[in-house]
């Protein structure tokens, strides 16, 4: 992948679980609480405010750092999920990754027309002078971004 290219893709970290529907603020301030003092708090204690954390937080979805939200999952603690966002977080990057193989490989193959119409182009040479710049941006960019033909 070439610089630009690199630059200009989001990045699929795993942002963590959020709550699927919206949580009130002061359901979010006693949800933010409950995890920071999880470690500190007995078995008693834990089992406790499970359930009012279920309450609050219902089902959960995974979230990435681009912005992906994932289908809802039944709620766990926060220690039992899974912390890399699971198999949908991960069908998600990989699937992104294909689509950046394939949006490059795009890219390689127009940028290779672009000169093989430079280099068997019999008419205009403007066009022909046109067509190289062209393919080495495209090679640059690490995609074909469709500028009409002059």
């Amino acid at each position: 992948m070439n610089a630009a290219a690199l630059s200009t893709s989001p990045r699929h970290d795993f942002a963590g679980w959020e709550p699927a529907e919206p949580v009130s603020e002061a359901d979010g301030r006693f949800d933010h609480a409950l995890h920071d003092a999880w470690d500190q708090l007995t078995p008693d204690e834990r089992d406790l405010l499970t359930g009012r954390a279920r309450q609050v937080e219902g089902d959960l979805v995974p979230v990435c750092a681009c912005g992906w939200r994932g289908r809802p999952e039944e709620w766990q603690p926060a220690p039992h999920r899974e912390p890399n966002g699971g198999l949908q977080h991960s069908t998600h990057k990989n699937g992104a990754r294909i689509d950046q193989a394939a949006q490059e490989f795009a890219a390689v193959t127009a940028a290779a027309t672009l000169v093989h119409a430079a280099e068997d182009w019999e008419g205009d040479a403007d066009v022909s002078e046109w067509l190289r710049p062209r393919a080495q941006h495209v090679r640059d960019v690490g995609l074909y971004d469709g500028q009409t033909w002059p």
